[in-house]
């Protein structure tokens, strides 16, 4: 799920959670609650179900974590695929932009319900997301405007491969489910 995780706790620890939590819709709470103590963290569940454009959810989603208690932030999405495509990942590049310089915070933004078919399921982002991007010779602003998100996460290294079994009955009609994780350390103070 990803090339670059192995060698980051951090990235680990979040994809960790979100694989304990996506695997069931109606109990996810308790499922992140019980995985984030497990990791050492409070996870702090928001109950407003996200339904704005995935680039206002972006914003709302990025200014929240960076103002929060450190900690794991978890919210639900609910967007209709039809009209966005890639909804998780179109949220992911658009937070990435927020998150540069802030290196205390990380976030996921994928599917409910992973199953292993190869395709994407999300993406997670960090402070250095616009950094490889711009080392892979993309702009976050041009690949957003021209719904490249895919193609621009990727690049980056942080797109989430796997698939989704659709969880039935838990989405609005022609909804999907989505999830989006935020952790937020402690802000490093430099020498």
């Amino acid at each position: 799920m990803g090339r670059r995780w192995q060698g980051d706790p951090r990235r680990r620890l979040l994809l960790e959670c979100y694989l304990a939590a996506a695997t069931d819709a109606e109990l996810w709470r308790q499922r992140l609650q019980h995985s984030a103590g497990q990791r050492g963290l409070v996870a702090q569940c928001h109950d407003d179900l996200l339904t704005d454009p995935p680039d206002r959810a972006a914003v709302l989603v990025a200014h929240w974590l960076a103002m929060a208690q450190p900690g794991l932030h978890a919210w639900r999405a609910s967007w209709d695929v039809q009209a966005m495509p890639a909804p998780a990942e179109y949220l992911a590049l658009a937070a990435s932009r927020l998150l540069t310089h802030r290196d205390e915070l990380l976030l996921l933004s994928a599917r409910f319900a992973p199953v292993a078919d190869g395709g994407s399921i999300g993406a997670l982002v960090d402070a250095q997301t616009c950094a490889r991007l711009a080392a892979a010779g993309c702009d976050a602003d041009t690949e957003l405007c021209g719904r490249r998100q895919l193609a621009a996460l990727e690049a980056a290294g942080d797109l989430l491969h796997g698939g989704v079994a659709d969880p039935s009955g838990v989405a609005p009609a022609g909804q999907q489910l989505f999830l989006i994780l935020g952790l937020r350390q402690h802000a490093t103070v430099a020498d």
